[in-house]
């Protein structure tokens, strides 16, 4: 009888060695603190969730860096931090750590032009190239060619990412 392996005990050995190196690597799996199951436990989806929802919705503007809605995210987020009673560890006395940030407006030029050995090559903004930061208002979209077919495509495509079913 001609065997499928070329050595007959190979399949048998990893077998072995898959069992008995077992509990070597879970030795080195980390393990939960004492208490950790049973504080899991308590929490509940509910406590969880009402937070979420409330930094997720429209009130908060997005909550993009520098932004009406950053200022109403910190003060909430330090309400809540003041209401579990942990005390404020910045320097001056409150939750907020204060750094600088930088803020870019920009504007997508008309045309863009690229001159090469070949002479030069001249793009306009939509029929040649759209430039865009991923960040974009309504109006971004807006062309005086088609702008009812790109917002209703823009709708169409955003509809699509947002869930009416509970979390």
């Amino acid at each position: 009888m001609i065997s499928r392996f070329r050595f007959p005990c190979l399949p048998s050995l990893t077998i072995a060695l898959a069992v008995f190196s077992f509990p070597l690597i879970a030795a080195d799996l980390p393990t939960l603190p004492i208490g950790a199951e049973k504080a899991a436990e308590t929490i509940r989806r509910n406590v969880v969730e009402a937070p979420v929802r409330i930094l997720a919705s429209d009130l908060f503007e997005g909550r993009g860096p520098a932004s009406r809605g950053d200022e109403l995210t910190q003060l909430y987020l330090s309400n809540e931090l003041r209401q579990l009673g942990l005390l404020p560890a910045a320097a001056d006395g409150t939750y907020r750590q204060p750094f600088e940030i930088v803020g870019i407006t920009s504007e997508v030029p008309k045309s863009w032009s690229f001159r090469g050995r070949s002479g030069e090559l001249t793009l306009g903004w939509w029929d040649d190239f759209i430039a865009a930061s991923g960040v974009l208002r309504r109006q971004d979209w807006r062309t005086p060619k088609s702008s009812s077919w790109v917002m209703e495509s823009k709708r169409r495509s955003m509809t699509g990412m947002i869930s009416k079913e509970p979390i």
